[in-house]
């Protein structure tokens, strides 16, 4: 059966919501941007000056004192200027940044530890390193200077923008490509919606700025039609949904180079369950698991990445008919991951950009839930949940400086404890139980969320310097952090199968059975949000970064020996 031939899912199934983070409406750019900011609500400022930062030690994120994204001392946030539209069941955002966006999402139903280098090991010893690959000293990948710096970032915005190098170096990677571990035979899936005209084009130019090669094989595929149409910004006409698969293609890409990638483009309508409100746009991703189960039925990778999600809890204007439908969903949903679990397919989802809560409402995208709620799929115990940091890095090379808990302006890391799932037999070995009050709690692992990753998407003229940098933007949020991390377990995948072993696929009972050995230790920070308090960061296992962020060449190697000493079968 060809792609575009794969049937419809049937009409009775469970749909999702759109709901917002509450920003105004903004400004246009003035002519030449960026020079003179328009004035946001408040007399606030809707873009930032160059030469702007606040002296060494002054100032920091309202809500979040201390946190630093970035090495530059305490930057002011990007002023709230334009729609934080969220998808509703996982509140997963992107943020543009000074063009803040986080696009409707789908609504269904401390200090780091102290690393010694060590040897990369697979199991049964070390694998010799093919021929032919990156030498260990510095970055495999060297730009060709068309993209910016973090330090002309710095002078321009005043946040620092994070290069594939800088994270590659921050989180260890770099001893993986000297051996020839990149995710080479491996295949990222990447659960998408929307229009997709110039994905493949931004990722060839985003590529070229920073040496990386092409991915051995791309393919975007539609098997449920063309995207409905949609507008999901009023700021300059931006493709919101097509700006998060370039992010979640980019840096799935950029952590490995060497994997191919598949995107999987699902309904941005509801097809199955039941209409929403007809003034609700077409914004965000529909019946989220039937384009997993097409991935699974077509066989196409052993890794899926899922930046969309909404609360557990649905709409406030949910009736009894729809809190039906919405745990159908859940449960046909629940089946999928599981049935993925059994044929070795990791399955990962952001835990979400609201902290401790969600949006409530399809319409009206400044409401959100006054009780503490997390964001589905990232909630079912087959899905590995992953929550956001902020990162400090101590220079332009990339060298790790620090993390803390993402919460400020833009956004916070969504966790907490689950309304519709136990807790499952691997966090049975967290030791603190107390915390779960025999709940699923998330996220499982964290990676850097906050807005420093840079993007290159052709619909956006550029909020760095559209006339050295055009259609370069900085992004964050955990949608950034997902599909980083399934770049790194195509890593692992390969790793394993070099050794003679198979996929990782579900692993989080062996994930959990490390006890966050080769984790930096995420111990700052919480993520309270919209007035909704949360968790705090501790040492350990918590519900704001789970076990914390990798330090890939130690873990990786011992994710695989966990696995196949604890299993993966669900």
């Amino acid at each position: 059966m060809a792609d575009n031939e794969y049937p419809p899912p049937s009409p009775d199934t469970f749909r999702e919501f759109g709901g917002a983070g509450g920003w105004p409406s903004p400004q246009p750019p003035p002519a030449g941007y960026p020079t003179q900011p328009p004035v946001g609500p408040g007399g606030g400022p809707g873009y930032w000056q160059p030469g702007t930062m606040p002296p060494p030690g002054q100032g920091s994120y309202p809500g979040a004192p201390g946190q630093t994204p970035g090495f530059v001392p305490n930057p002011p946030p990007p002023s709230k200027t334009s729609p934080f539209l969220i998808m509703a069941l996982g509140g997963l955002a992107l943020l543009v940044i000074l063009v803040p966006l986080v696009l409707y999402a789908l609504s269904r139903a401390p200090a780091p530890t102290t690393r010694t280098p060590q040897a990369t090991a697979t199991p049964g010893g070390t694998t010799p390193a093919p021929t032919g690959t990156p030498s260990s000293s510095g970055s495999a990948f060297k730009p060709d200077g068309t993209a910016p710096t973090t330090r002309q970032c710095n002078t321009v915005v005043v946040i620092p923008c994070y290069s594939p190098q800088e994270m590659q170096q921050a989180f260890s990677l770099n001893a993986l490509y000297a051996q020839g571990y990149d995710g080479k035979g491996q295949t990222i899936v990447i659960i998408a919606a929307g229009n997709t005209d110039h994905v493949e084009k931004d990722l060839q130019a985003f590529d070229k700025a920073w040496g990386l090669p092409d991915p051995p094989s791309f393919k975007i595929v539609q098997p449920f039609g063309p995207p409905t149409p949609y507008k999901c910004s009023d700021f300059n006409d931006l493709d919101g949904l097509q700006i998060e698969t370039a992010l979640d293609v980019e840096w799935s890409h950029a952590m490995a180079p060497g994997a191919s990638i598949v995107v999987v483009v699902g309904p941005n309508k509801e097809l199955k369950y039941f209409p929403v409100p007809k003034n609700a746009p077409s914004c965000g991703l529909y019946d989220l698991e039937d384009p997993v189960a097409y991935a699974l039925d077509k066989k196409l990778g052993n890794i899926i990445s899922i930046s969309y999600g909404g609360s557990e809890l649905g709409t406030r204007t949910d009736t009894a008919v729809d809190k039906t439908n919405e745990q159908k969903e859940y449960d046909a949903a629940h089946e999928i991951f599981k049935r993925a679990a059994s044929m070795g397919v990791t399955v990962m989802a952001s835990s979400g950009d609201n902290g401790a809560t969600n949006p409530n409402d399809y319409v009206n995208h400044n409401l959100f839930w006054d009780k503490p709620n997390v964001s589905w799929p990232a909630s079912d115990p087959y899905v590995l949940a992953i929550g956001g940091t902020s990162l400090t890095i101590q220079d332009e090379n990339g060298v790790y400086g620090s993390e803390t808990t993402w919460n400020n302006n833009g956004g916070s890391t969504g966790g907490g404890l689950s309304a519709l799932y136990g807790e499952p037999a691997y966090q049975k070995n967290v030791p603190d139980q107390g915390m779960f009050q025999g709940k699923r709690g998330l996220p499982d692992l964290a990676f850097p969320a906050d807005v420093n990753y840079l993007l290159y998407e052709t619909s956006d003229f550029g909020t760095i310097d559209v006339s050295k940098w055009p259609h370069w933007n900085l992004i964050g949020g955990t949608s950034a952090s997902s599909p980083c991390w399934a770049g790194l377990i195509a890593i692992a995948d390969q790793m394993s199968a070099q050794a003679g072993g198979g996929p990782l696929g579900y692993i989080q009972p062996g994930l959990y059975s490390l006890k966050g050995q080769a984790f930096h230790d995420i111990t700052k920070g919480n993520n309270n949000f919209q007035r909704v308090a949360g968790y705090a960061a501790v040492t350990g296992y918590d519900l704001v970064t789970g076990w914390g962020t990798p330090i890939a060449d130690q873990l990786l190697p011992a994710l695989i020996q966990a696995v196949q000493t604890v299993g993966n079968t669900p």
